[in-house]
């Protein structure tokens, strides 16, 4: 999006695909990236794509996505899954969500683009059977239940991705305080350092 805190998403996201490459995909390239939200009349939108190309180079495409009212309302329906899904074909890639609609969606992208690595379970993420490397989430829930839902399906060595629109401090403070008591140190450093810059 072409606004002044979405340069931190952009940040955070540059870092999270560095820590996958080292971890799990060597591979793992950006293929592209769309400037959304673009409006010619706004000067902060024209400063916002001037830093992004300057960092980012050839990687930003030249077409935009102008600002668009039904853009902007359409449902986020098996965000980040199906991105994984779809970039990383070597990743087995679970989209859960309690709404049976959104993983029928999930389904349905997944043999509409003949992803064999991406299924949409109906399902509560705390009832999963692991273990999984990866839990990853969109903001649908503070960190301490993120963590107290999803513990039981994470790997040992597994990671926790949580996209958050701001940083979380009062929630990684709530989890280093201990309000999940299967929550370790180590756990706790691993979320805060994940989210951080």
């Amino acid at each position: 999006q072409c606004e002044f805190f979405a340069l931190e998403g952009l940040s955070q996201l540059l870092t999270t695909v560095e820590r996958i490459r080292a971890r799990f995909n060597p591979s793992l390239a950006i293929i592209g990236v769309a400037l959304t939200m673009y409006d010619r009349r706004n000067r902060l939108t024209e400063q916002v794509s001037a830093d992004v190309r300057a960092v980012l180079g050839k990687v930003v495409f030249d077409t935009v996505i102008p600002r668009n009212v039904r853009l902007a309302e359409a449902p986020s329906y098996g965000l980040p899954g199906v991105v994984f899904g779809i970039c990383c074909t070597e990743l087995q890639v679970s989209c859960v969500d309690t709404v049976a609609k959104k993983a029928a969606f999930v389904q349905q992208v997944a043999v509409s683009l003949q992803l064999r690595n991406l299924k949409g379970i109906h399902a509560r993420v705390e009832n999963l059977e692991g273990p999984f490397d990866v839990v990853s989430c969109r903001a649908f829930a503070s960190l301490p239940d993120f963590v107290s839902w999803s513990h039981a399906a994470l790997a040992g060595d597994g990671i926790w991705l949580a996209m958050k629109g701001k940083h979380p401090a009062d929630e990684i403070a709530a989890l280093r305080a201990g309000a999940i008591p299967e929550t370790s140190e180590d756990t706790v450093t691993t979320v805060e350092t994940s989210m951080m810059n």
